[in-house]
């Protein structure tokens, strides 16, 4: 699916002074069907995770996004390297130097996400990350 997340924002903010006092009110406003899909399926995260990986946006991204895709996941499935790159690793060189780079962070920083989230049944594929349906890291309610 793809979904236009904002339809519209505000901000106003220096990042070379991040602990700012805000002199504008930002504002960030959510396209409406975004909002739809994320209240109507919700994916919970495991607060004491993101606390244990908060060092790392790299870690947040990866988290959340394997978070995500093992709460609907039915079958095996294999990302290719260059696909996680173009969706975690903007910062990396488009070339097989800059892939290398972008899988050796995003292995290192797995291995951080397997020890707050263990069911993960994630690996390393032919070509890619092998996910396997596992339990999601949030239990559902009913």
């Amino acid at each position: 699916m793809n979904l236009k997340v904002t339809s519209g924002h505000n901000l106003w903010w220096e990042p070379k002074d991040p602990n700012q006092s805000a002199l504008w009110q930002s504002t960030v406003t959510l396209d409406q069907d975004f909002f739809e899909e994320i209240i109507d399926r919700p994916v919970p995260v495991d607060m004491r995770a993101l606390k244990a990986i908060k060092q790392s946006p790299l870690a947040l991204d990866i988290y959340t996004w394997l978070t995500y895709r093992m709460s609907y996941l039915s079958h095996q499935t294999e990302i290719q390297w260059e696909a996680l790159q173009m969706q975690f690793g903007a910062n990396y060189a488009n070339n097989p130097q800059g892939l290398r780079d972008f899988k050796r962070e995003f292995i290192k920083h797995l291995k951080k996400i397997h020890v707050v989230y263990p069911a993960a049944d994630v690996s390393e594929g032919s070509y890619g990350l092998m996910l396997k349906p596992s339990k999601p890291h949030v239990k559902r309610l009913k």
